[in-house]
């Protein structure tokens, strides 16, 4: 199976039945992440599986805090999470 492939289906898998219902996925996180993992994949993942990829760099923290809150889809994180 190739990379893009792969990345897009763990991303289904990881957001779930409302990925599967969505034509848009919003991802929101670490820029990091976004520039390591997310960008050079992009135009293939949205040709692979049709949706269109919404992506907002505004750190680990606050898309954390964008997935709790529902504004987001998924959250890229790149440091370690501190649960209580």
């Amino acid at each position: 199976m190739q990379p893009t492939l792969r990345i897009a289906l763990l991303a289904t898998l990881a957001l779930g039945s409302h990925a599967l219902a969505a034509d848009e996925i919003r991802l929101h996180g670490a820029t990091t992440a976004i520039d390591r993992f997310v960008n050079p994949y992009k135009a293939e993942v949205e040709k692979t599986t049709g949706f269109k990829l919404t992506i907002i760099g505004n750190a680990t923290g606050r898309g954390l805090a964008d997935l709790a809150e529902g504004k987001c889809d998924a959250s890229l994180a790149l440091n370690a999470c501190r649960c209580p």
